[in-house]
């Protein structure tokens, strides 16, 4: 079977769903937020938290994923 250097499409697709898992996230929050009518002081360090937490899972999912390059 021949070894394709391309475009890695899995890859990209993981971590564009990713990135839209984490906007999606965001906006539940934010709209609870609202509908509860609670104070916003925080929410942006809150959102914070949760991306790099999501980012840092990412990054392991990446690095478990990706061949090395020893």
């Amino acid at each position: 079977m021949a070894e394709s250097k391309g475009t890695n499409w899995k890859m990209l697709l993981a971590v564009a769903a990713a990135v839209v898992g984490v906007g999606c996230a965001a906006a539940v929050y934010v709209k609870r937020m609202k509908a509860k009518s609670q104070s916003v002081d925080g929410m942006i360090d809150d959102i914070v938290d949760f991306c790099k937490a999501k980012a840092a899972e990412l990054d392991t999912l990446v690095r478990e994923v990706s061949p090395s390059k020893s």
